[in-house]
């Protein structure tokens, strides 16, 4: 029956702004673009009229006024389409341990058939492995970049800081192609431990739903039309001198071209102060989804969960990730759900919760970052004070969070047929003098001691170091990794290896690089600006960034040995790891508690 032309007009809209949009926050703008033009490169055509945005737009315009536009494609492409595939797939829950016994006995045939030979050839390819894997490279045959290659100054971005009405406001203008952002970062106020545990609920939901008299669908509709969506997030950052206090907001964003700006404002207004709880139709389509979708990402990133777990309790902010989007998230939102299905927790109630959560957050002390270019700034401005230039809230309690410090030793199960192990020790904060010499410690183990160690010779598929100023922690950890209590104990050689002659300054110098290049990595203009956003809202003044730069260039590797005596104490180490129900007896005698997701 065809399309609606205004959702045809939506979904070219959200066309042209992600055409439009110079991106460069994940990887670099000019590798996207090159990308992009590959398949015409490929198929003969022409890859630069791929760059061509504006002439493709400018077609697209006119073949959607045809009302049979999409469904000839439907036609063409999906309807008299011969080729087709129907798949089933069955769940097993004993996949992981068939698949390990399966290996287990192919690895026995294939020994059980081995001739005395066959079985002398493997000794002597593995004794020629391990010699080459204690061999020094030459280095000196690649190009190198050295320590005097590295910039004295970083770039400063100086945006302006203004009353709005009652909204201290920051904008700063850039090369943004059409595009504005506005973002309200908002003083997050006190909540209730299930309201903290609810926030992954009420950030998914508080764009998902519908406002301003709108059910979610026409919502939806809108804010593809007028908009790059809606995102809703918590936000808690460390403070520099204080491992047991930490910045915390809620923030609304949003994206738009220019003509659209009035729009963008009005809706994150109200989706903040209009939304609408009252569809528990979709509060409940929500709900199952997340559950859905929580299993997916466990073993993809296991090395991460796995971390936030060895951590949990160093410090309020490592305490906020693990129960919430951490193994113990992961945990509420498995009972949550069941709570749910089984009527425990009604879907009334649920609305209830969400929409207290929505009052506190309304009511909460507010400030705004606006980005735009030259010609979009002074709408972008007029329109955020048009909308949120009264806004007088306070706050009036403060979010609060605090950790215990006590170490764990934990063993989380699930469906896995290898190991995700982490090993953390107590740090310092940002601003402490140590902490940009504990950044290069991270990189200097990991290239110097433990890519061999774990990776090359253990099997793993990865494995490193990394100090975390947010949690006040250095971690170890290993990814896909065939080994467990064998890893664990690399992870403790590593202060060894730091010891002996193998850990040079030149190597030192190697991850000063390493710590650098990450520093410097450049971003999109628009994240650019709003990273300078985040430095100064958050205490990263130019100084502290400076003496940070300073301390990580001026590392010597007798100051990483100081480090590791200071701070890898064995008796002080907290213990998480991801792993299959095939290991739980080893860790149990390990000392390990055992946790089933």
């Amino acid at each position: 029956d065809g399309i609606e032309s205004e959702n045809l007009a939506a979904m070219l809209h959200q066309l042209e702004l992600s055409q439009r949009e110079v991106g460069g926050d994940s990887y670099p703008y000019g590798l996207q673009l090159i990308l992009h033009s590959l398949a015409g490169a490929m198929h003969d055509g022409d890859p630069i009229a791929l760059l061509d945005v504006d002439k493709a737009l400018s077609a697209l315009e006119k073949e959607i006024e045809n009302p049979r536009f999409i469904p000839n494609l439907i036609q063409e492409w999906l309807l008299d389409n011969p080729h087709r595939i129907t798949l089933t797939m069955v769940p097993d829950a004993e996949l992981s341990e068939k698949k390990s016994q399966a290996e287990l006995d192919k690895l026995a045939k294939i020994q059980a058939e081995l001739s005395d030979d066959e079985k002398q050839k493997i000794v002597d390819i593995a004794l020629a492995l391990e010699e080459r894997q204690s061999q020094e490279d030459d280095v000196s045959l690649l190009p190198e970049v050295t320590k005097d290659d590295i910039p004295t100054d970083i770039k400063q971005y100086s945006g302006s800081e203004n009353m709005i009405g009652n909204l201290k406001t920051s904008h700063y203008v850039c090369g943004s192609n059409g595009i504005s952002y506005q973002q309200i970062f908002i003083d997050l106020p006190a909540l209730t431990d299930f309201e903290q545990k609810l926030m992954p609920y009420f950030s998914s939901c508080l764009s998902e739903v519908g406002s301003a008299q709108r059910d979610y669908l026409e919502t939806q509709s809108y804010q593809a039309a007028v908009t790059g969506g809606i995102g809703a997030r918590t936000a808690l950052r460390d403070r520099i001198m204080d491992t047991h206090q930490c910045h915390s907001h809620y923030v609304l964003s949003s994206k738009a071209l220019h003509r659209n700006v009035d729009a963008m404002s009005e809706l994150l207004s109200q989706t903040l102060y209009e939304v609408d709880f009252s569809e528990h139709g979709r509060l409940e389509d929500l709900v199952m989804q997340i559950r859905s979708s929580v299993d997916r990402g466990v073993v993809n990133s296991g090395h991460s969960h796995a971390m936030r777990a060895a951590v949990q309790n160093m410090t309020p902010i490592a305490k906020w990730q693990f129960e919430r989007s951490g193994f113990a998230g992961i945990q509420f939102i498995k009972e949550f759900t069941e709570q749910f299905k089984s009527g425990q927790i009604s879907t009334e109630e649920f609305a209830q919760h969400l929409n207290d959560i929505r009052e506190k957050i309304a009511q909460s002390s507010k400030q705004a970052l606006v980005i735009s270019d030259e010609k979009g700034i002074d709408s972008s401005l007029k329109a955020l004070e048009q909308q949120w230039g009264q806004s007088s809230a306070t706050l009036e309690q403060p979010f609060s969070l605090s950790a215990s410090g006590a170490a764990v030793k934990q063993a989380w199960i699930t469906s896995t047929s290898v190991n995700f192990c982490a090993m953390a020790f107590p740090a310092v904060p940002a601003g402490h003098p140590d902490s940009a010499k504990l950044s290069v410690l991270g990189a200097c183990l990991r290239n110097g001691f433990l890519h061999t160690a774990v990776r090359e010779k253990g099997g793993a598929y990865g494995g490193g170091a990394s100090y975390n100023p947010s949690t006040a922690s250095f971690s170890f950890y290993s990814y896909r990794d065939p080994r467990l209590m064998e890893t664990y104990a690399d992870f403790l050689k590593a202060k060894e290896w730091l010891f002996s002659d193998e850990a040079t300054q030149a190597k030192v110098d190697e991850a000063i690089l390493n710590v650098i290049s990450a520093m410097d990595k450049p971003g999109s203009p628009s994240g650019e600006m709003k990273k300078a956003f985040a430095q100064k809202l958050y205490g990263r003044s130019y100084e502290y960034l400076m003496a940070h730069r300073a301390g990580v260039i001026g590392t010597t590797v007798a100051e990483l040995r100081e480090l590791a005596e200071k701070y890898f104490i064995e008796d002080n180490a907290s213990y998480a790891v991801l792993t299959s129900s095939n290991q739980q007896d080893l860790l149990v005698d390990e000392g390990f508690s055992i946790h089933k997701l």
